[in-house]
Order: C-alpha cells, then sequence, then structure tokens
C-alpha cells in the first residue's frame, strides 16, 4: 500500500547509489534533499566524502552540505538543529523532502530525537577527574555553569561525578545536559517519515566501493588532503578522522605506502558499509529495496507518495 507523506528517507551503505537516486526522484517529485551524512557538513571534504556535484546542487536544492568548517566538531547535536527546521518548514509549506545519506546516528536522532544518552567516555572522564585534582571542582563546576546554568544550579559544586557527566554529555553531542533532556521527545512528523533502504548483493556493493576508492585517488584525494592540511587541519580534529581522510593522512607522513593506502581504506570502507546496514536492520519501520541491474527508480516511485 502506497504511503503519503511528504517526507522520505532514502538510507543505505556507501556506494550503494543513493544520491543518484534521490536527485532522480527529486527531480520527478519537485523535492529538494536534506543530506544525512556525517562528512559532507565540512567545507573542502568533497572527494573523500562522494559530495554532490555543484551541478547537481543547481539541478536540485540540497541542504546540510558545506555548513561547517573543517576544524570545527560538528556534533549530532549540531546536525538536529539545522536539521529539525528545515523538515519543519517543508511541512509547513508542503514541500516534497528527502532525507538521504548513510549515517545511521545522524538519521535516527533527527527522525526518533536525541532520546539515547551518550555512553561513558573513559578518557574524557579520566581528563576532567585529571583537571579536577589541579584545579578543583567548583571550578569546573563553574565552566559547567558557563555552559549549561540549569544543570549546574542543580548539581552541588563538590559532586564531581554529576558535573563530569554533564561536562561529558556536552562533549559529547554538543549541547548542553539540558538541551538534551529537552529534545527527547521525537519531532511531530516522526510517524510520517516513507522509510526505503537501499541494499545490494554483497559482492556487488564491494565491487562498487573498490571502484569508487580509486576513482577518489585519481580525481585527486591525496590533493584535497594536503590542501586541508595547509589550511589548519590536524588528525585531531573529526573531519580528518573520516573514512580516507585519516589513512591518507597516514600516506603523507610516510607510514603506508600509496598502493597500501587505498587497500586499507577499500577494507574500512567495506567494513563501515555493513555497519550502516546494522544500524536498522532489525527496524520494523525500514522497507528494505535489493539493487539489482534493473532500475529501482519505478519500484520507489510506486511505493511512495510524496505528498501531503
Amino acid at each position: 500500500m502506497t504511503q503519503k507523506s511528504f517526507l522520505l528517507l532514502l538510507y543505505g551503505p556507501t556506494a550503494v547509489g543513493k544520491s543518484d537516486l534521490a536527485l532522480e526522484i527529486a527531480e520527478k517529485t519537485g523535492a529538494e534533499i536534506l543530506s544525512a551524512d556525517s562528512m559532507q557538513v565540512y567545507r573542502g571534504l568533497d572527494i573523500g566524502s562522494a559530495k554532490p556535484s555543484l551541478e547537481e546542487r543547481e539541478r536540485v536544492r540540497h541542504h546540510l552540505i558545506d555548513v561547517a568548517d573543517p576544524t570545527e566538531d560538528f556534533s549530532v547535536g549540531n546536525f538536529c538543529d539545522k536539521a529539525w527546521p528545515i523538515v519543519d518548514r517543508a511541512d509547513r509549506e508542503r514541500k516534497p523532502l528527502i532525507i538521504c545519506g548513510g549515517t545511521g546516528l545522524y538519521v535516527k536522532s533527527l527522525i526518533d530525537g536525541l532520546a539515547e544518552v551518550p555512553p561513558p567516555d573513559p578518557a574524557f572522564r579520566a581528563e576532567m577527574e585529571k583537571e579536577a585534582e589541579a584545579i578543583g571542582s567548583v571550578t569546573l563546576h563553574k565552566r559547567l555553569a558557563g555552559l549549561d546554568p540549569t544543570s549546574a544550579s542543580r548539581i552541588h559544586p563538590h559532586d564531581l561525578k554529576r558535573i563530569i557527566r554533564a561536562l561529558e554529555i556536552h562533549h559529547a553531542t554538543g549541547v548542553t545536559k539540558t538541551e538534551f533532556e529537552s529534545r527527547q521527545q521525537a519531532p511531530v512528523w516522526k510517524d510520517r517519515v516513507q522509510w526505503i533502504g537501499l541494499k545490494r548483493d554483497w559482492e556487488d556493493l564491494d565491487e562498487r566501493i573498490n571502484g569508487r576508492v580509486n576513482r577518489m585517488f585519481e580525481e585527486g584525494l591525496v590533493k584535497e588532503v594536503q590542501g586541508l592540511l595547509a589550511r589548519g587541519c590536524t588528525p585531531n580534529h573529526a573531519a580528518m578522522k573520516g573514512l580516507g581522510y585519516r589513512e591518507t593522512i597516514d600516506y603523507l607522513q610516510g607510514i603506508e605506502t600509496l598502493d597500501r593506502t587505498i587497500e586499507i581504506i577499500q577494507r574500512n570502507t567495506r567494513r563501515f558499509a555493513r555497519r550502516q546496514i546494522g544500524w536498522f536492520r532489525n527496524d520494523e519501520r525500514m522497507r528494505w529495496v535489493e539493487i539489482g541491474e534493473d532500475s529501482t527508480l519505478g519500484s520507489i516511485l510506486n511505493e511512495v507518495d510524496l505528498t501531503q
């Protein structure tokens, strides 16, 4: 039965063909595209993130591409802050919208809300405990008060455990504990999302991944990474920890040969693709569509109706 809604989720592993299909559907339905990709948000990360070209973005309006500098930490909280108003506007204006991406945390948080409290971060906690020994819990409490006055007012200045936990949530999500708790309610359009997951035969997908990585180097990934490093990016920046970027930095530092670097990125990307499927493998809302030799555009358009 065809579901009617302004909002379509097109999810799937890297190299499955999401972007091309989203573009085709958008051009046939008049939809806009909201990117749910944690690397495409960064300016300058074009080749390694397989970012839609300028020509494609001129054909169809895309959102949340090139919205952060690569030296910034862009969190899931930042993503939701920017994405929710875009979906709300599309809902009000009855404008079809396609959420397209493979970052499972972004997709789940966007639709279900930031309900899952981030797990403990032992390294961050150890750092804060060491700092507390040097400057005292009261000083850490003052830092928390500057970030989140509401939480600070509820925590005693000597309650180091709770102070660190509040700081830890801000560190992990980019939003305060107070804001995080206020976002646990899912958006009003949650139940109107049309969920489509794209899959391919694993052998086929692995070949596509290997080919994509080869093309990235042919198109100048090494030069792109050199340019980012020259502009002040370091291996510690979140953008430089993305697939393809961290391995290319190792190559530039002489840790690996070029051929070996390509093999490592291909292997890591194949593993990542399997984790992407795992995000929603058992989610009953997802309708998985196998992409074969024949185009899946017609079958998907028969399943969804991008109207209010």
